[in-house]
């Protein structure tokens, strides 16, 4: 049995859902999704029940660890692996079932050899909506370039603000840049939670649409994203699980070279080897 402690908003659900499906597949055992936090947290909503992943959801810790092993007739002490540092740590492949993960696991090191699995759990289960359907046909017969820019709490909230740091626009002029240099006539896509912001201040070289009919159901915006040809992907889970999502073979995504404003934190196995990353340009 594993277990995995969930937290944060989407993106780093579907991280600390990959970890853990990895691991029940390893050991061949039940993998089992605590969503306690989100009785009380305000910040995000638990929202991987949108995608068909396995769905043995628990609202209620103890409850369900002290039924479980009752259930299972196990008598052993669950271990709890706590994420130690934030780059990858073999650890967690170490310890032998029933055990509890607790951590963000952002790192593809974790699950990236049952890509073909993940790829399935995390396509949705409702099909898109009218308006979705026509962007997703325009998506896919163009050159097309998702840009996600992420403001909404990375700007508000002073924690996110200090932790995080809201992209510049320089950087993304940037990565345009980049890309112009290898791939003609390009088709920009921006999705992002300020979008009316961006799409006074974000001005692009080329043909250009501002996404902005999923602000409730970001979960949309992933699948845009991910159909998307290519990726400039911001600081932000969010966006990195829709370029690894994306299965595209000739794909090119760019991605920040600096994740976090504090730099001591070591970032070195959070974007794949084949990614580009871009200076900010402040």
């Amino acid at each position: 049995m594993i277990i995995v402690k969930l937290t944060g908003g989407l993106g780093n659900q579907m991280f600390q859902y990959a970890a853990g499906r990895n691991l029940a597949l390893k050991y061949n055992c039940s993998l089992y999704l605590d969503k306690t936090i989100y009785q009380t947290y305000t910040v995000h909503n638990f929202e991987l029940d949108k995608f068909n992943i396995i769905e043995n959801y628990q609202s209620s810790y103890k409850l369900f660890v002290n039924k479980a092993l009752r259930r299972l007739n196990i008598n052993k002490k669950l271990s709890v692996i706590a994420e130690p540092t934030f780059h990858y740590n073999e650890s967690i492949f170490k310890t032998t079932p029933p055990l509890i993960i607790d951590g963000y696991w952002q790192s593809e090191k974790y699950f990236s050899d049952i890509r073909s699995q993940l790829i399935n759990d995390f396509s949705l289960k409702t099909t898109p909506s009218t308006e979705n359907k026509d962007w997703l046909q325009l998506i896919e017969n163009t050159e097309s370039v998702s840009l996600h820019i992420r403001r909404g709490d990375y700007l508000t909230n002073p924690n996110a603000n200090a932790f995080h740091g809201v992209l510049p626009l320089t950087y993304y002029g940037n990565s345009v840049a980049r890309l112009q240099k290898i791939e003609k006539n390009l088709t920009y896509f921006v999705f992002s939670d300020d979008p009316e912001w961006v799409s006074q201040n974000l001005i692009l070289n080329g043909p250009t649409h501002f996404i902005s009919n999923n602000q409730k159901t970001g979960y949309e915006d992933l699948r845009l994203m991910q159909h998307c040809k290519h990726n400039i992907i911001a600081n932000s889970s969010f966006s990195w699980w829709a370029a690894w999502l994306n299965k595209n073979i000739h794909k090119k995504v760019y991605a920040p070279n600096r994740w976090f404003k504090d730099t001591s934190i070591v970032t070195a196995d959070l974007l794949p080897d084949p990614w580009e990353t871009v200076p900010l340009g402040e």
